[in-house]
């Protein structure tokens, strides 16, 4: 699971067990620097550490291995349009009309039909709202802009809910 969407979940053990990871790394930096404690000690910390982030990871995506169920959500691009052309460089608006799902600010909601957007812009996430409004900037060219309704922990719904639209960036 992605350090994004463990440390968005609010803590829980996967966080702790990072930052346990992180301190017996540290430990085991300075202890081997320092040479305060034979060698050995330090190994064993840093293989502690490792052990730990990756235990981290592991429990981060105990929720479910399996994407939720998609609601009957649909997204409408309200700004811009398809084919619409935006000022290159400068920020721009993008409102989405979800219709029929609950845009949620907590990872950890159980509305029914809740979760937030994921807006990509060429296929790289440029932000993930919880508002049906969010700005954006684009270089020059032609860019494809697509929105995506995931669950409240980030998870794409299945099958996913996915709009997209082509805009120039001038």
């Amino acid at each position: 699971m992605p350090l994004a969407h463990i440390l968005s979940n609010g803590g829980g053990p996967d966080l702790e067990l990072l930052i346990a990871a992180f301190g017996a790394g540290v430990l085991g930096v300075i202890f081997f620097l320092q040479k305060a404690v034979k060698p050995q000690v330090s190994v064993i910390l840093l293989l502690v550490a490792v052990a730990l982030g990756i235990t981290a990871f592991s429990v981060g995506d105990s929720g479910s291995s399996a994407n939720p169920p998609a609601p009957d959500v649909t997204l409408v691009f309200v700004t811009p349009k398809d084919g619409d052309t935006v000022p290159a460089g400068e920020d721009i608006e993008v409102t989405v009309d979800v219709q029929g799902g609950v845009l949620v600010t907590d990872s950890n909601s159980t509305v029914e039909g809740g979760g937030h957007l994921h807006i990509f812009v060429d296929d790289i996430n440029v932000s993930m709202p919880s508002s049906a409004t969010s700005e954006i900037e684009l270089e020059r060219g032609v860019h494809t802009v697509s929105v995506e309704f995931v669950s409240p922990d980030h998870h794409a719904f299945s099958p996913k809910i996915v709009e997209e639209i082509e805009v120039t960036a001038e």
